[in-house]
């Protein structure tokens, strides 16, 4: 007779829908129900019609990220009573808050649950980023910590967030996966190139308009190529500094060559027509949309920040890697792709070769031994 599938409680306190939210997807599409069972935790609303019960945050009281560690062991708490009414064996926290709070969960479950943590990006990059005093970062490391040596399990997405972790919040690198995210290559292949008549070069970008992930650097880098050759820039994404950067291209007198396309639910169909895609992240956990451009056979000028970009691409071979926040490097990457098409079709070439290791089966299979191995531990 078959075995009876773990069921595992996946908390993910989302505020949008990015590269953790897609790999959640993927997990619910490809996840054999027979071996493994979700039941998701999150604002409903990001996955209305899937095929898994979705319990709405709100509904249950539960924070979309950190408010102190009072809010984060009420929560952790209220994990532990809905994996218990759900009969989850397992709890998987994803982001850094659905971390935390699931690995707070252990201690209130009285190591009942077991726990898997899944931070998605760089901890001390993003809290210095992103935390603005001395006493909150100093707390924020605290609970990095809390995660590291709490859960049983922790899954990251590279390499360099694995290292991260054992060398500066004492996690047990025995007790680290690490599970590159997957996209769905089949399904960008039958999205048909956007039709957009064009008589010179295109560069593409897509992703949020935030700080860390600096558009700004590539303005100042398009004013640089743009100087120099023809050329349009389209940026996909909403965020924040919109306004900041619609003006920073005005300042820099190529608004006119510039389009904030913002939001695209099919942005595939653009990038597919860019003669470039460009990533100028600071930091990165994985970087989803690098994999994404290279389904879409287009060559990638990336950021060699921390940690995603230098595990996906290889210098010279599938991409090219520049220093971050290096306007200078950034134009000169550019240029060296848009004139030189034998190099720029060998490292399409050599991404599209290399894209089988991110295939949804891969990736949930992994997911799928470490939540059995670890219920049945």
């Amino acid at each position: 007779m078959p075995g009876i599938p773990v069921r595992v409680l996946i908390f993910l306190p989302t505020t949008g829908f990015g590269g953790a939210e897609r790999t959640i997807l993927n997990l619910i599409t490809h996840t054999d129900s027979s071996q493994v069972e979700i039941v998701l935790v999150t604002h409903a609303v990001v996955y209305s019609g899937v095929s898994v019960p979705v319990l709405d945050l709100s509904d249950y009281g539960l924070a979309s990220g950190y408010a102190g560690i009072r809010r984060t062991w009420r929560d952790a708490f209220r994990l532990v009573q809905l994996a218990r009414e759900h009969k989850c064996q397992v709890i998987l926290g994803f982001l850094h808050y659905g971390a935390i709070a699931a690995s707070w969960a252990r201690l209130l479950s009285g190591n009942q649950i077991k726990v898997i943590a899944s931070p998605r990006t760089p901890s001390r990059a993003g809290i210095a980023f992103h935390v603005p005093t001395q006493r909150a970062r100093l707390e924020w490391h605290a609970q990095v910590n809390v995660l590291a040596r709490l859960a049983h399990r922790v899954i990251v997405a590279t390499e360099g967030l694995k290292t991260e972790l054992v060398e500066h919040y004492g996690a047990r690198k025995e007790h680290i996966h690490v599970i590159a995210n997957a996209m769905d290559k089949e399904r960008i292949a039958s999205i048909a190139a956007t039709k957009i008549e064009k008589d010179i070069p295109l560069i593409v970008t897509s992703g949020r308009l935030a700080p860390e992930k600096d558009i700004g650097t590539l303005l100042h880098a398009f004013a640089l190529v743009r100087a120099q050759m023809p050329c349009r820039l389209t940026l996909l994404g909403e965020g924040p500094e919109r306004s900041a950067l619609e003006a920073t291209a005005r300042e820099l007198g190529v608004d006119q060559d510039v389009v904030f396309h913002g939001f695209h639910a099919e942005p595939f169909a653009i990038i597919k027509s860019a003669d470039v895609f460009v990533h100028t992240s600071r930091f990165e956990g994985f970087g989803n949309v690098l994999i994404e451009a290279m389904a879409c056979s287009v060559p990638i000028v990336a950021t060699d920040c921390d940690f995603g970009p230098r595990e996906i691409i290889q210098h010279g071979e599938n991409g090219l890697l520049v220093p971050p926040n290096d306007p200078d490097a950034l134009a000169l990457a550019i240029l060296t792709v848009l004139n030189d098409h034998a190099l720029a079709a060998r490292m399409v070439e050599s991404a599209n070769t290399g894209l089988g290791r991110y295939a949804p089966n891969v990736m949930t299979r992994d997911y799928e031994r470490a939540i059995i191995d670890l219920a049945q531990g």
